[in-house]
């Protein structure tokens, strides 16, 4: 159901001319051919409800974020070689038995434990907005610089009507005034209403 979903929003993205192709299935037999053979294959799909929420989305984060590959309490035990564990079999119906156990030789548990460390070079934890780490010092630079060009004079308010009521006080209005794609490149910077706020190097 999922490929025949996918390979039908293929066909109508191409047909109505949104869909971007390299120039050997410009026409629409070569298209075909390619969308034929995509059908040919067996896919695997993986999927699942959604998150129940922000709430669970920051869990679920930082479970892999924060935390080590096996905690300590879920170690049993480590004599003779052998290192026995507590692990959950989430493909067992029973809540209560999802919790069992299980030895492993100390080697293959090194070797499973190591599948959790990041290679060298990778990062577990990235930065995304103007803070992003490739960006970061030039959008840092650039938003200072507006921030100096403004003068101390001028309101944080607006009276625009398209403005966003300032959930503080409930009567001010606000606008946006900087505003970044999700590769963290600026894509508007508007700070006309804000006065510039005294700030060092680490702020």
């Amino acid at each position: 159901m999922f490929r025949g979903k996918f390979i039908q929003g293929l066909k109508s993205a191409y047909n109505a001319g949104t869909l971007v192709v390299n120039a050997d299935m410009a026409d629409a037999a070569s298209f075909e051919c390619w969308v034929d053979r995509l059908v040919s294959r067996n896919w695997v799909v993986y999927s699942k409800p959604p998150f129940g929420g922000p709430d669970e989305v920051v869990r679920y984060i930082g479970r892999y974020s924060h935390r080590v590959a096996i905690s300590n309490y879920r170690l049993v035990s480590i004599r003779n070689g052998q290192v026995c564990f507590n692990y959950k079999d989430n493909r067992e119906k029973d809540k209560t038995r999802r919790w069992k156990q299980m030895t492993l030789p100390a080697d293959q548990f090194i070797s499973r434990f190591l599948w959790h460390v990041l290679p060298s070079g990778y990062h577990r934890i990235r930065h995304f907005g103007f803070l992003n780490n490739g960006q970061k010092h030039a959008n840092l630079a650039r938003i200072r610089a507006e921030l100096d060009s403004v003068s101390d004079s001028t309101q944080f308010a607006t009276d625009e009507p398209s403005a966003m009521v300032c959930p503080e006080c409930q009567s001010g209005r606000m606008r946006a005034l900087l505003i970044t794609d999700r590769d963290g490149q600026i894509v508007s910077c508007d700070i006309s209403v804000l006065p510039a706020p005294p700030y060092n190097d680490s702020s």
